[in-house]
């Protein structure tokens, strides 16, 4: 798919994204051996891709059935009341509570525009259920998701033998990769601040977002996906882009430092909200927009601040030769977006996205990265991605001795030993439920994950002396 916002300022052919459809990825197929491989090289790249079709249709996504759902949920453990959410305005960036059906009244079209807005609110809930964790209270949309999921042996958050996240110890403290829903309104027309549901930012994971549901007034379907070298939109003419539900801008990690110096050198072309907090009771009080200049930043990516238009991105292209990857996507489409590549995302109608992240092996450098950067800004590391390489590290040994790949030639007899007998250990403790043996296996483990810990604390101690 043609991926880019002037095609008449790239050179040369414009840039295109994988598109397979899911169908082609399927562990069954005999070909499948060939995208994998294709993935794994554009991956390690950089390069975001698009899967088309990413639907099993067992389950109705729409926001009706998610809902009775969790309604279900509710009754079962003698709970009937109405949910609510807290509802982040996208205009402004304040926070507030809604009940869930005044929110889904928005959200299937009815236009919600108090006197004192200049547009229509834009309104995003950004963890759907409201309480509790995704797959505890929508356990067939969880089931669902993960058959959904492409290339699982990188994206499944349970048992993805390439994803870092999967294998970490039991007892290690998890990070909450997901999945996560958001659910947001849309407007194809652009207003300025406020059309953007994400704003400009960098995750410090790799995470794959689909496209479950598209809501479009009117009575008209969701638009068709875009595929083909000679299928070509002119993006930056075409305000509907086609029917889709989102319309993404991925920056390559190359131009991260000129897309920082662009944001840097121009912060006086963008606007930010600035709240006036009652000091008692630490209460909004005031709402009003300012030039960025005005504000105090840290980082002007991890902050959050920026929305690029298309006159900003217009600048970029012309002044600093920078393109990001824009194209639209549509319902039941996954998009992979790698760790590194700064991004933001525009609603054109009311949509409902899972997402899940995830940490690749061709990525970890890049997570390390981020990592740097926000220790420099005293932010707290939630990934634990030291950890989550370690822990890998040490599950591939196992397999590799377990499968006899590696044998006292490669190590030292007495570690290769060790590591049996840990291994032996830990599956008699799974094949015998309970008793002492289980038992003294949790310590075994429970000790491994100390180990692992403690050398991260002091690689960590290291690395600020």
């Amino acid at each position: 798919r043609e991926a880019a916002f002037r095609p008449d300022a790239a050179d040369g052919a414009p840039p295109r994204l994988f598109c397979p459809r899911k169908e082609l990825l399927d562990v069954n197929q005999p070909e499948r051996e060939k995208w994998l491989q294709l993935y794994q090289r554009l991956w390690a790249n950089g390069e975001p891709i698009i899967v088309r079709g990413a639907k099993t249709g067992k389950v109705p996504w729409t926001p009706d059935c998610m809902t009775r759902a969790c309604r279900e949920k509710n009754q079962k453990y003698g709970r009937d009341e109405a949910e609510e959410f807290m509802v982040l305005d996208c205009g402004d960036w304040t926070q507030s509570v809604m009940s869930e059906s005044e929110f889904f009244r928005g959200y299937a079209g009815k236009v919600i525009w108090p006197a004192h807005k200049s547009s229509p609110l834009m309104l995003k809930v950004k963890d759907f259920p409201a309480q509790g964790h995704f797959r505890d209270r929508l356990k067939r949309h969880y089931i669902d998701f993960l058959e959904v999921l492409p290339f699982p042996e990188y994206t499944h958050p349970e048992a993805g033998p390439m994803n870092f996240a999967a294998v970490l110890p039991p007892e290690a403290l998890r990070p909450d990769l997901g999945p996560k829903t958001y659910i947001a309104y849309g407007r194809e027309e652009e207003r300025g601040e406020g059309d953007n549901v994400t704003k400009l930012h960098l995750d410090l994971s790799d995470a794959v977002n689909v496209l479950s549901h598209v809501h479009i007034s009117g009575g008209r379907s969701p638009g068709q996906p875009r595929i083909g070298a000679g299928n070509h939109i002119d993006l930056a003419a075409s305000p509907s882009y086609g029917g889709a539900g989102a319309v993404w801008d991925i920056f390559r990690r190359e131009d991260t430092g000129k897309l920082m110096r662009f944001l840097e050198d121009h912060k006086e072309l963008f606007v930010g909200t600035h709240h006036e907090v009652d000091p008692k009771t630490q209460e909004i009080t005031g709402v009003s927009q300012r030039p960025l200049t005005e504000f105090e930043m840290k980082h002007v990516i991890h902050d959050q601040w920026f929305m690029l238009q298309r006159r900003h991105l217009d600048i970029l292209s012309r002044d600093y030769g920078v393109q990001p990857w824009h194209f639209e996507q549509y319902e039941d489409e996954a998009v992979f977006i790698p760790a590194g590549c700064a991004h933001q995302v525009r609603n054109l109608h009311s949509c409902t996205k899972v997402a899940v992240d995830f940490v690749s092996p061709e990525s970890l450098p890049q997570c390390l990265k981020l990592r740097n950067d926000l220790r420099k800004m005293q932010k707290e590391d939630k990934l634990q991605v030291q950890l989550q390489m370690m822990c890998g590290a040490d599950w591939a040994i196992r397999q590799l001795i377990r499968t006899g790949h590696i044998t006292g030639e490669m190590m030292p007899e007495a570690e290769l030993e060790r590591i049996r007998q840990l291994s032996s250990s830990e599956g008699a403790g799974k094949a015998k439920a309970g008793g002492g043996k289980k038992r003294k296996v949790g310590a075994k483990r429970a000790a491994a994950g100390r180990r692992v810990r403690s050398a991260a604390r002091e690689e960590s101690d290291a690395d600020e002396a």
